[in-house]
């Protein structure tokens, strides 16, 4: 994992090229400031590039589906059968992702990385599942050190395509009853963090809900 992770370069956002751009703001006939986060988004946007703004932006959604083992708990308001049903939603068109994409001018890109089902028949899905599903992180490891280099790989391997075929602005999303539980154990777990300081209602779930979630993370 270590090697996979020094062969990733991500540069440092140039302070340079911010303050260039918040200059040609200012320069602007308009009064400072007025725009709000707007002239922030753009800053910041232009320091993460390292270069001149692009004249125009090609945005991509890259929505990663995947099931977690922990879901079968009843952590989510929804049943793990949902990721199957909102994955035939993203096909429809008639998900939350794909109103905002729309609204976005975005192209959304589906990508089964460890769905616990066959997709094959979804001819808009990309497949580079990893597994079928995680495994019960209360009871041991969610995934192989394997699984976890392949997962980032085909990750890093979507993104380069886009990016290769002209997109210049990457939306990272990702779908899966329990998902909200998993990140609040990796982000303990990453920032020794309590768990009442890393997890929330995800779902908005209800208060015995939340004391199943609560358990689950005291568990892993």
């Amino acid at each position: 994992m270590i090697e996979l992770l020094d062969e990733m370069k991500i540069e440092p956002t140039s302070t340079d090229i911010k303050n260039d751009i918040y200059h040609k703001w200012d320069l602007m006939d308009k009064p400072q400031n007025s725009l709000g986060n707007i002239e922030k988004m753009v800053a910041k946007l232009g320091s993460m590039l390292g270069n001149e703004l692009p004249e125009e932006l090609k945005p991509a959604m890259l929505l990663m589906c995947g099931d977690h083992g922990i879901a079968k708990y009843g952590v989510s308001a929804y049943p793990p059968e949902v990721t199957i049903q909102m994955i035939n939603g993203y096909m429809r068109g008639t998900a939350g992702a794909n109103v905002m994409a729309r609204h976005a001018n975005t192209d959304l890109f589906v990508v089964d990385i460890g769905v616990n089902a066959d997709l094959s028949n979804l001819k808009g899905v990309r497949n580079e599942k990893v597994a079928w599903g995680t495994e019960d992180f209360t009871k041991g490891p969610a995934m192989t050190k394997e699984q976890a280099i392949k997962a980032i790989q085909a990750g890093i391997k979507v993104a380069d395509e886009c990016i290769d075929k002209g997109y210049n602005l990457l939306v990272t999303a990702e779908m899966g009853i329990g998902n909200t539980t998993s990140t609040a154990a990796i982000a303990s777990d990453i920032f020794d963090l309590e768990h009442d300081l890393t997890f929330d209602d995800g779902t908005c779930i209800i208060d015995e809900r939340m004391k199943v979630k609560r358990q689950v993370l005291v568990d892993d």
